[in-house]
């Protein structure tokens, strides 16, 4: 993704999201900042906004819910 671009990853119910950066940085929803080698699982949420200022490559994977 460039420097300043932003993306909003829709999570349907009973699913969850796991995110990790391979390079450069990432703003989850405005509350959580990840770098390089970073990782997140994020769950309950039925939006998920990325941005980022430097630029990114990043993987986001589309998880059931454990139960």
């Amino acid at each position: 993704m460039e420097a300043g671009h932003e993306l909003t990853f829709t999570q349907p119910e009973g699913r969850n999201i796991f995110v990790f950066v391979i390079e450069g940085d990432l703003a989850l929803n405005g509350e959580a900042h990840l770098e390089r080698r970073d990782a997140a699982r994020i769950t309950d949420t039925p939006a998920l906004r990325l941005v980022t200022n430097e630029g990114a490559q990043f993987m986001l994977i589309d998880l059931p819910k454990e139960e």
